[in-house]
């Protein structure tokens, strides 16, 4: 379970900058988000990813971690051919590994809800 939480680090962080970019935590240039929000938002969801993915296991949501490596070792091979990957390239190779194998689907799909929860959870305490 390790090695798929660390291999969905770079999955994860982006789809966290992308939804704090949305919500206006912007950087100082390009496409960037506040620091500080960013690492607290990112070491509460790769704890609380941790948590939803043994609850997955448990309960038969997640069968097959080795699938879900691969895909994201694949998505990671399609992304290195380019010269520099746009987070539309990085979209699309999430949608056709998520069409093509299942429980790669599942695991974006609690990732998503991940997201979504330590951000609600962080605008909550911001007041």
């Amino acid at each position: 379970m390790e090695v798929l939480l660390n291999a969905s680090s770079n999955i994860l962080s982006l789809m966290i900058r992308l939804e704090l970019y949305l919500r206006g935590y912007r950087g100082k240039r390009g496409f960037s988000v506040d620091r500080k929000v960013f690492n607290k938002t990112f070491a509460q969801a790769k704890y609380l990813l941790k948590q939803k993915v043994f609850e997955a296991i448990l309960n038969n949501e997640l069968k097959d971690l080795n699938k879900i490596i691969e895909s994201i070792n694949k998505i990671k091979q399609q992304l290195s051919v380019k010269h520099r990957a746009t987070v539309s390239d990085f979209t699309k190779a999430l949608k056709d590994e998520q069409n093509r194998n299942p429980e790669f689907d599942t695991f974006i799909k609690i990732i998503r809800k991940v997201v979504m929860q330590v951000i609600k959870d962080y605008e909550k305490s911001r007041g």
